[in-house]
């Protein structure tokens, strides 16, 4: 029994109760052990003398950083990562592109806002946009690395440009990654001829007139 309450009375002092204190001057310590006391030092260096350890002041403020970088999209230290923040963006042009894009000649038809498609709305800003991206795993426009100022036209050139393109509704993911790709590549710019162009339109209002019929004679 002596024993064990020895045993007991030796740790005492290190006990959930004082965690905050025995904390406290084990930091003092590794920053310099002449800030503590003796006893303690000689504790400490019973324990190793912290070799190879890092105050844990610095460890908290490093992942303070790096937390306060991730809600921006960014990992601090490291530019190649892929950044949330863009990912999104991307994944909001792709889904609502199509509301900013100009699709009446005239002018007259008022734009659906879309606060989803600022930089802002994903943890980015002005400062990001000579930033240099990662895109090659979520984006097929262009290099594999982009500044992000480039990456932002070139989803405006595809979703919000002359044509809009509503499709991620699509439940098939096959099916959505093939229309993307597709647009991503061609950027607004499908390069067809004019002979190809007559007949895209041809077609188009073929279906028009039909559509037009059906709905005259079926009403509803």
């Amino acid at each position: 029994m002596d024993s064990l309450i020895k045993k007991f009375a030796n740790n005492s002092h290190i006990s959930g109760g004082n965690a905050d204190f025995v904390e406290d001057l084990y930091e003092r310590y590794l920053s310099d052990p002449d800030q503590v006391g003796a006893d303690w030092r000689r504790y400490f260096d019973g324990l190793g003398g912290g070799a190879g350890e890092v105050a844990h002041s610095q460890v908290r403020d490093a992942i303070q950083v790096a937390a306060e970088a991730a809600a921006r999209g960014l990992i601090a230290g490291n530019d190649s990562q892929q950044p949330g923040g863009v990912a999104k963006l991307i994944t909001a042009y792709r889904s609502r592109g199509h509301l900013q894009a100009n699709l009446d000649p005239l002018g007259l038809a008022t734009k659906s806002p879309a606060p989803d498609l600022e930089i802002a709305f994903h943890g980015l800003d002005a400062a990001d946009l000579d930033r240099e991206f990662d895109t090659q795993a979520y984006f097929f426009g262009g290099p594999n690395r982009l500044k992000l100022k480039d990456l932002l036209g070139h989803l405006k050139a595809t979703y919000s440009s002359s044509i809009g393109a509503e499709f991620m509704h699509i439940t098939d993911a096959e099916q959505r990654r093939w229309l993307y790709s597709r647009l991503e590549a061609a950027a607004g710019k499908p390069g067809f001829d004019s002979t190809r162009r007559t007949r895209i339109l041809e077609r188009l209002t073929a279906a028009e007139g039909l559509e037009r019929y059906l709905h005259t004679k079926y009403v509803g």
